[in-house]
């Protein structure tokens, strides 16, 4: 799965999660203003065709509180834990068209799981003190649900750690032309110039990098997104899987996490390979005796 829906789902299963564990902190705002959770909840359904009803129940709070100073602060607080997942959630929805965020939500979604984890052993500790649930006989279930919800969040706490961890091992930028072409060249073989007719009918190729002779045939795609990068990558692999079939002997590997797919075949005394980074995709094979040439410029562009 892509390593870009994985964190949405993540930072969306994280929302929930984040208000559960921050209810005792929510309690605690109620108490320092001298009012109720049902008091406030009630106060905002009363303005909910209100232009502005969250600010407005806001400012009654600070308002009603007897220490407007500690109330901002345990505010601030509860707002921090609850609206930094939300907010991370929207922001790893651009993933899916841009890297430029990845590094920020890598490390965003490590803190943000880890203050939920937090949050919601405490609320387990409040939990597990709570005078109220030991009269009504529910405190064992009560228990028991957090530490379902500490368990599921510990479980996305490793989750966001594993995340960046793989993504270190993969490209974090797509190669450029220049260096595709460097790279050919230090293997000794010779970029040569694409036809112009197959670019003009493909409007979605930005520009490209072909290199034939020796045994080995090398092809560079820039598209104009990354849609289109991972659609011929996954054409390639398919035809590079379906030719390789009739080889019983055939080895078969494939990388993939965040906006990097790379499919590698040994087969039929040929090695070949089709990957995708970003918005360029490689469609490349040779002979065995060429494999490591082939290697060596998939290293020098960062893509193996």
């Amino acid at each position: 799965m892509d390593q870009s829906l994985i964190r949405v789902l993540s930072f969306a299963l994280l929302i929930p999660l984040s208000n559960w564990g921050s209810q005792w902190l929510f309690e605690r705002v109620c108490r320092s203003a001298a009012t109720s959770p049902d008091r406030v909840l009630a106060q905002r359904r009363a303005v909910h065709s209100y232009l502005h009803p969250h600010r407005w129940v806001l400012g009654w709070l600070i308002g009603h509180s007897p220490e407007p100073g500690k109330t901002r602060r345990l505010l601030f607080l509860y707002q921090l834990c609850t609206v930094s997942p939300v907010l991370c959630l929207n922001l790893s929805i651009f993933s899916f068209f841009t890297f430029v965020l990845d590094r920020f939500l890598g490390y965003a979604g490590i803190a943000v799981a880890a203050v939920t984890a937090v949050t919601t052993v405490v609320n387990l500790f409040f939990t597990a003190r709570s005078e109220a649930l030991r009269e009504e006989g529910g405190r064992r279930r009560a228990i028991a649900t957090e530490v379902g919800k500490l368990a599921l969040t510990l479980s996305l706490l490793g989750l966001m750690v594993w995340l960046p961890l793989q993504a270190a091992k993969l490209p974090t930028r797509p190669a450029s032309s220049a260096q595709v072409q460097e790279a050919l060249l230090a293997q000794g073989y010779t970029p040569v110039p694409l036809d112009s007719n197959y670019l003009a009918e493909r409007p979605q190729i930005e520009d490209a990098v072909l290199s034939t002779g020796n045994g080995l045939r090398f092809e560079f795609y820039l598209f104009d997104g990354k849609a289109p990068a991972a659609a011929f990558f996954e054409r390639a692999r398919t035809a590079f899987s379906d030719a390789a079939e009739s080889d019983s002997a055939r080895e078969e590997q494939r990388t993939e996490g965040g906006s990097f797919a790379r499919y590698t075949v040994r087969a039929n005394g040929e090695y070949a390979v089709a990957l995708y980074s970003w918005n360029t995709a490689v469609y490349a094979h040779c002979d065995i005796a060429e494999e490591e040439d082939l290697r060596q410029i998939l290293h020098q562009i960062g893509y193996l």
